[in-house]
């Protein structure tokens, strides 16, 4: 059986700050007819930063989706035209107040690929230098520097919960695992 559905109809349902909403008509591996909701989003950029003594900057906010505080790790949305890598550098700077000497790709993630569109392109950035921090002006966040091996028992037991960050955490760790390795 192939594993694909082709789409034979869309219509734009949905036009947003953030995202917008498409209904596709598609045909299924069967050749049945349905309906899938799709949210077109332009994707983002997440940087786990290291300090020297190996504490991570995170941003304590909160998401009205999730409707609590979350703790994640600085990221935001690519603008048009840009670089994954200069948001997430853009991000780390305003919402954590760092630049980097190096930053490296981890990989990427699909957070919803049910229904969403997003991809989101995660960093690891070492070599921290302070700068001036400057949030959106929407947005309230409070910077907490937290141990790396506390984060990822944090991940790992629940008490961080935000997807990009688990990721980006056991991410890091594995590429620093096998570095160790070597």
């Amino acid at each position: 059986m192939k594993l694909y559905e082709e789409r034979i109809g869309s219509e734009v349902i949905y036009e947003g700050k953030v995202f917008n909403v498409r209904r596709d008509a598609v045909l299924l591996p069967d050749g049945r007819e349905t309906v899938r909701e799709i949210v077109e989003h332009s994707g983002g950029a997440a940087v786990l930063a290291l300090t020297d003594d190996m504490r991570v900057p995170m941003v304590r906010q909160y998401r009205h989706g999730a409707r609590r505080v979350l703790l994640e790790i600085p990221a935001g949305k690519i603008e048009r035209g840009e670089q994954p890598l200069i948001c997430g550098v853009r991000e780390l700077r305003e919402e954590c107040g760092y630049t980097a000497e190096s930053v490296e790709p981890l990989g990427t993630i699909i957070p919803t690929g049910a229904y969403c569109r997003e991809v989101i392109y995660l960093f690891l950035a070492r070599g921290l230098s302070p700068a001036e921090s400057a949030p959106d002006d929407e947005e309230f966040l409070e910077v907490e520097h937290v141990a790396f091996a506390d984060a990822l028992d944090m991940a790992a037991d629940g008490r961080i919960t935000d997807a990009k960050t688990v990721a980006a955490l056991f991410m890091a760790s594995r590429r620093m695992d096998a570095a160790r390795a070597l």
